[in-house]
């Protein structure tokens, strides 16, 4: 009690000193709060690693341009990179710029969209695919993406006709194929399948984005268990 009633005294009597105290280790602990919260890889704090810096209007649809959040050697090419991209299709009117983006562990991947304005097609006319060490701040190839999941090109390759066989089977079903087997069907995609394929993580999963043609019908059929073009690898 002696100790607790001398401890009352002093601070009745030095009031403003143990105010001023208090305000310090309360503002000390604010800033530790915010350090130990603060990712020192990204530029702007309150802001997610892929934001929209800027929109535009085009013939009713909002064209969105993508920047990247973060510091690194090859993220300020990428940036300008995908800028003026999207600068030169606001200028010609006829197509616009969307983005989606999947963080995973120390991968970011970024997918770029270009529509035409005017078309119906259920595909984007150019898409670009960016993987990026959070890290880093670089650009990873695919073979270096592929090295980080233990994939080698003929592993992706077998998965990713194992994938394209479940497109086929169902094109059958449904008899939006008929009179062509798996090696007709896959004709299509020739002798390299892995030709003009695009690479991105989600879930920390490899996916695969490949087109090839497929059957209108089946394209727009709203019961379909597959999202276009984008097969899971692993």
């Amino acid at each position: 009690m002696y100790i607790i009633d001398n401890l009352k005294e002093y601070i009745k009597v030095n009031k403003i000193k143990v105010l001023i105290a208090l305000f310090i280790l309360l503002f000390a602990v604010i800033i530790i709060i915010i350090n130990n919260n603060k990712d020192e890889n990204k530029v702007y704090d309150n802001r997610n690693y892929i934001y929209t810096s800027e929109t535009k209007d085009i013939g009713g649809i909002e064209s969105k341009l993508p920047s990247i959040n973060l510091y690194g050697e090859d993220i300020e090419d990428i940036n300008k990179e995908i800028m003026t991209e999207y600068y030169t299709i606001n200028l010609i009117g006829e197509k616009y710029m969307t983005y989606e983006y999947y963080k995973n562990s120390n991968i970011l991947s970024l997918i770029v969209k270009i529509y035409y304005l005017e078309s119906n097609d259920f595909v984007p006319e150019n898409i670009d695919f960016y993987n990026i060490d959070i890290n880093s701040g670089k650009l990873l190839t695919d073979d270096q993406l592929f090295d980080m999941y233990n994939l080698s090109k003929s592993e992706i390759e077998n998965r990713l006709l194992e994938r394209i066989e479940e497109y086929y089977n169902y094109e059958i079903k449904n008899d939006y194929v008929t009179s062509c087997d798996f090696n007709c069907y896959k004709g299509v995609l020739g002798n390299n399948i892995l030709e003009n394929a695009g690479y991105y993580v989600k879930d920390n999963s490899i996916f695969v984005y490949k087109y090839f043609p497929i059957d209108r019908n089946f394209a727009y059929d709203d019961n379909k268990p597959f999202e276009l073009f984008r097969f899971k690898i692993n």
